[in-house]
């Protein structure tokens, strides 16, 4: 691809299964580059083992990430787009992501979820450039695939972007079940036709895996396998059809779907792409082996069926929309660099960093932060609980907030990303995240069973003296089934007159 990615590369399911190894190998494309493979499990392929929902990259870590046949996966959309998010470069950062529409279902471990384009537009609507692609039908696309850029791509860039998507190999393209069985109805018709007309078909001989029962239509973009044994040598595979040559695929073009060791045989694919010339006709398919003497060997001959090789969909990437959305990702950028100013020149002073949150008209810190400009003291604006807070990693002295906590929603459903998000955990484990390791956390916050958690209709958590456990390894499920990242040491917990005053500590080791 003539696009620039900026480093480093980060590939999200990036596991081969031994079937995709010449296949899904995207390390290749990128010789010389800072290029890491994650995914849940380990594998080939796989450098780093990630969760897309809790990746453990830093702020602004990554340059370009990309997701092939990914994003479908992948329970929790919304919380997984914010981690992409958070972990990007916030200048420049890139996303490559493509997925399936008219496609099986399929593992790894679960699918679930199809996209439209439509979707992918809505899904990447955070970036401040989205470029979607489609293949296929535009009405019906058997895959999609969006480029999500922080900065907008130069013309020269964009028409090379484009030329690069145009230029991919076609992908192979799936109908359903009713419109397979309709097709297969129809082709068994041309067959008991032909049949009838006295043609004769050979035998059936060795395998081709989907051509094996009669009345398969084979169209241009469909997938053949074939059936190897590993001590077969040869250099190409030739399919003759009614005595004609049909297609000869060299060896190094056939990539590998299936190995097994134990049987000794493997399972080898190839895109049927036809001469132009070749009639639509009823007919069967030969596979030879072509030795490198130039010897052929009966590999497999399929059952009768019907070639269209004029009947062809659709099957590379088009250009389907360029979004630009001013909004969000500018704003964010803003406020990340009003964060660096003011950090910056505390350091030059050398006095702590002390963030207050919530801070109102009370501001205990050096640096504030609300929800809101209007009728506050604050330095920067955030949506706490929601948005992640504008500063790197271990940074901060400390992080103090009084009659605060309370106002944050445990758990909210997000309508607009389809699932639920817990603020309270999210604003903790930021504290956590920006907190220098021995940073120190401090909160006065109302406890049941005090009539104060209650009598404020702005209050929409309660606390109680063991609230805190849960950000500080006391319980298992915090980390193991809620995914809290905090870990905090408890210097002092206690009930102060109604409040619950915590202040913990970031471990230093």
């Amino acid at each position: 691809m003539r696009l620039e990615l900026p480093e480093p590369i980060i590939e999200i399911g990036a596991r081969r299964h031994p079937s995709q190894d010449k296949m899904a190998n995207l390390r290749d494309l990128f010789p010389g580059r800072a290029y890491i493979g994650c995914d849940m499990e380990a594998g080939p392929g796989v450098d780093r083992i990630e969760n897309l929902e809790k990746l453990t990259f830093k702020n602004g870590e990554v340059g370009t990430f990309i997701l092939c046949d990914t994003l479908e996966h992948v329970r929790d959309l919304g919380r997984a787009m914010m981690e992409l998010q958070r972990c990007m470069h916030s200048e420049h950062g890139v996303l490559i992501a493509t997925s399936v529409m008219l496609f099986p279902v399929h593992g790894f471990p679960n699918d679930y979820w199809r996209f439209t384009p439509e979707g992918f537009r809505d899904l990447a609507r955070g970036f401040r450039w989205v470029y979607t692609f489609y293949g296929g039908d535009p009405s019906f696309p058997h895959t999609v695939a969006f480029i999500a850029s922080r900065r907008q791509l130069q013309a020269v860039s964009l028409e090379g972007l484009l030329q690069s998507v145009t230029n991919l190999s076609p992908v192979p393209h799936h109908s359903d079940r009713k419109s397979a069985m309709m097709t297969a109805g129809l082709a068994n018709l041309l067959l008991q036709q032909v049949q009838a007309a006295g043609q004769q078909f050979l035998s059936a001989h060795g395998q081709v895996a989907g051509l094996m029962g009669s009345g398969w239509v084979l169209t241009p973009g469909d997938w053949m396998r074939v059936v190897l044994h590993e001590a077969d040598t040869f250099d190409a595979i030739e399919l003759i059809v009614s005595g004609r040559v049909l297609q000869v695929v060299d060896r190094k073009n056939c990539n590998c779907l299936l190995a097994e060791p134990e049987s000794g045989y493997s399972e080898t694919a190839f895109l049927f792409d036809p001469h132009p010339e070749t009639p639509d006709q009823v007919g069967q398919i030969e596979a030879y082996l072509v030795a490198p003497s130039g010897q052929r060997t009966l590999l497999a001959r399929t059952a009768p069926g019907v070639i269209l090789p004029q009947a062809e969909l659709p099957h590379r990437l088009i250009l389907h929309s360029v979004d630009e959305n001013a909004a969000s990702p500018v704003i964010e950028h803003a406020i990340t660099l009003r964060a660096r100013t003011l950090l910056r020149e505390l350091q030059e002073r050398g006095e702590k960093v002390v963030l207050d949150l919530g801070c109102g008209f009370r501001k205990a810190g050096n640096i504030g932060i609300d929800a809101s400009a209007t009728n506050t003291h604050a330095d920067l604006i955030c949506l706490l609980g929601f948005e992640s807070l504008p500063f790197a990693d271990s940074v901060v002295d400390e992080v103090v907030c009084r009659d605060f906590l309370e106002h944050i929603p445990k758990a909210v459903f997000l309508e607009t990303k389809g699932c639920m998000h817990y603020p309270v955990m999210q604003l903790m484990d930021e504290i956590w995240r920006v907190l220098k390791p021995g940073g120190i956390f401090r909160s006065w916050t109302p406890m049941y069973p005090h009539a104060e958690v209650f009598q404020d209709p702005t209050h929409l958590s309660v606390w109680t003296i063991k609230s805190m456990d849960y950000f500080c390894g006391t319980y298992a499920v915090a980390r193991e089934i809620y995914g809290i990242r905090a870990c905090f040491e408890k210097i002092d917990v206690r009930e102060d007159e109604f409040y619950l005053y915590a202040e913990l500590r970031k471990p230093i080791a």
